[in-house]
């Protein structure tokens, strides 16, 4: 154990010692490696915010059936029950249109002006169906729409809406977005490989001597690569830190201390910042792939030297 805890130590000391003899090198590397990590961050932290926004969209959601003009009563009751029965509703209104218009004059507020002169005849009477937490989904509202139109009733009903639109263009966005952020996750480890090889090529070849009495001594191949997978590591950590300290500045100058949101002449847009297990994923991943970038770079270098396998 505590000659574990000596070797730890003897790694450690020559890492950050190889870090230090280099401090403008080592600046640039963790520099650029913080900046590609904070593109990857804002992609990841856009799209956090998209699946949450179409997640409340979702929740707030309602199905609705406008119905024909000059249904007779029997049908629409018969339609009302056939609905109210599904085990997914939560609660069913009638608005009527004298309803509808009054609703729609008070969503536009001061522009109601606008619609002055319109009469309840414009505005169709419609069936407003909630659904239980559980069921506010787009799946299954997708799936009652479906049911809905399969209904006896179904020819009381002229149109159905949820709100599909907005949703299909979310799930086109999250899906764009989520491609981009596979192309740009796969440009960053790369950009982090050259830069962390690279950077440990220098401090092998600074330390070329070293390495070559080493292995005279009989070191063994894991005591000399340990000190630059850890040089990597730390590279691969700091750009991370970097890139996460960077993105919550931009943040906090886009949206308010205290309301995670963005206010714009349309309304309030929520937008979090990166969740603690995404900011986590972010400095460990980093961190591997500085390690991978390592073990790479000092194994070529032992080839060529003649010490590796």
């Amino acid at each position: 154990m505590i000659a574990a805890l000596l070797r730890l130590r003897y790694f450690l000391r020559q890492a950050t010692g190889s870090m230090r003899q280099a401090p403008w090198v080592q600046l640039v590397a963790v520099s650029t490696i913080g900046l590609s990590l904070m593109v990857l961050g804002a992609f990841l932290m856009v799209l956090g915010n998209v699946d949450h926004l179409s997640q409340a969209w979702g929740q707030q959601v309602r199905l609705v059936a406008f119905l024909n003009e000059g249904v007779p009563a029997a049908d629409r009751e018969r339609l009302q029950k056939a609905i109210a029965a599904w085990p997914e509703v939560a609660a069913l209104t009638v608005r009527t249109p004298e309803e509808a218009l009054a609703e729609f004059k008070a969503e536009l507020g001061g522009d109601a002006a606008l619609v002055e002169g319109i009469g309840p005849e414009l505005m169709p009477a419609s069936l407003e169906v909630v659904l239980w937490p559980e069921h506010r989904t787009e799946a299954t509202l997708a799936a009652l729409a479906e049911r809905l139109r399969a209904l006896p009733e179904t020819n009381a009903v002229d149109d159905i809406a949820y709100g599909q639109d907005i949703l299909l263009r979310l799930r086109g966005l999250r899906d764009i977005l989520r491609l981009a952020g596979l192309v740009v996750t796969g440009l960053v480890a790369l950009a982090v490989v050259f830069i962390v090889s690279n950077t440990v090529r220098l401090a092998l070849f600074a330390r070329r001597e070293e390495i070559e009495i080493m292995h005279l001594v009989g070191a063994t191949e894991g005591f000399i690569r340990a000190p630059f997978y850890l040089e990597g590591a730390f590279q691969g950590l700091l750009g991370a830190g970097l890139a996460t300290g960077l993105l919550y500045i931009a943040w906090r100058l886009l949206v308010p201390e205290g309301d995670p949101a963005i206010r714009l002449d349309l309304g309030r847009l929520p937008f979090e910042f990166l969740p603690l297990r995404a900011t986590a994923a972010l400095a460990v991943g980093a961190s591997l792939v500085g390690v991978l970038a390592s073990h790479v770079s000092v194994g070529g270098f032992l080839r060529q030297r003649g010490g590796g396998p």
